[in-house]
C-alpha cells in the first residue's frame, strides 16, 4: 500500500554490531532506528493492523523490524 511520510519523531540512529563467532571477528555495522521512533503517514484507504508487523526481516533475530501501527483523526 501506497503512504506518504508526513513526519518523523526520534531520536538519530543507532549502531548496531554482532560479533561472528565461527570466524571469531566482528560483523559490519549497520544503521537501525532507535525503539520508541513514530512515523506519521498519511494513506489513502485504512491500514489495518492485528498486532504487530515487521517492515524487513533484515536484523530480525535481534528484535528489529517489528512495529505496530496505529490510527488517528487529525482533521
Amino acid at each position: 500500500m501506497k503512504c506518504k511520510l508526513v513526519s518523523i519523531a526520534n531520536a538519530k540512529s543507532i549502531t548496531v554490531s554482532t560479533f561472528d563467532i565461527a570466524k571469531n571477528k566482528t560483523r559490519a555495522s549497520k544503521l537501525a532506528v532507535p525503539a520508541g521512533s513514530v512515523y506519521f503517514v498519511e494513506s489513502e484507504r485504512e491500514i489495518k493492523s492485528d498486532g504487530f508487523i515487521t517492515f524487513t526481516d533484515e536484523m530480525e533475530e535481534y528484535g528489529f523490524g517489528r512495529s505496530l501501527i496505529g490510527g488517528w483523526d487529525y482533521e
